[in-house]
């Protein structure tokens, strides 16, 4: 396809102008910083106008490629009763998403006036061979198999503002059921990165829910085993 890039050789063609027009002008001399400076700029910009043109030329000839296709095929062109078909399916697929909404934790494609208003407060612990220990603000230090000393950090694996917030009451947002999902991948995916931690066996969250401004509640939820654990 040569006529694809002609447009990009015509601008790649005033490179040479702009580089020679850049060292030349104010007088500087070609190998004085100054000239260096603008032979630079003006390559810089020469480049980009080649990306440019180039990505333009490319969708016009896949816009003109998609075009030739739908008219030599027809594949878009539904008849009467496909269209019928087709519409039907669409709608009963939207329809579907809508009434099992609320079988997602998530609620997606679900509808809420009002969103809900329930906060979570999340506190960790560890479970090791003997004991469940506590791990005060997501902080908490354990041996290696060599005996050695080493620390830990929730943080390290969870960025999220919600679950990293350990020992905080916090806004729970999306509703508590999308919140305690996320927090039960969050607990395995920390369990499966705790490389040097050779006591914990498993990551307990103990989540004080207070849905829509009840009564508070708590939801008790556990990692999977660590490999070896």
């Amino acid at each position: 396809m040569p006529e694809l890039w002609k447009d990009a050789d015509v601008a790649a063609g005033g490179a040479a102008d702009l580089v020679s027009a850049a060292g030349s002008r104010g007088g500087c001399r070609g190998d004085s910083p100054q000239a260096e400076r603008q032979i630079r700029n003006a390559v810089r910009q020469t480049d980009r106008t080649v990306k440019i043109v180039a990505c333009g030329s490319v969708l016009m000839q896949i816009g003109r490629a998609v075009r030739v296709f739908e008219y030599r095929h027809g594949v878009l062109d539904l008849g009467p009763r496909a269209r019928v078909v087709f519409a039907a399916c669409w709608i009963a697929g939207q329809c579907a998403l809508v009434v099992t909404a609320p079988l997602r934790s998530d609620h997606i494609f679900g509808f809420r006036m009002f969103p809900e208003a329930s906060t979570l407060e999340i506190h960790l612990s560890r479970i090791t061979a003997g004991a469940t220990l506590p791990v005060p603000s997501g902080e908490w230090s354990a041996s290696d198999a060599r005996g050695q000393l080493r620390h830990f950090s929730w943080r390290d694996r969870v960025r999220d503002p919600v679950l990293a917030a350990v020992d905080v009451r916090v806004f729970a947002s999306y509703g508590v059921d999308a919140q305690l999902a996320r927090l039960q991948r969050a607990l395995d995916d920390v369990a499966d990165h705790l490389d040097g931690d050779d006591e914990t066996r498993r990551l307990r969250a103990d989540v004080i829910v207070r849905k829509n401004g009840g009564e508070a509640s708590t939801r008790v939820l556990f990692s999977h085993a660590r490999r070896g654990g």
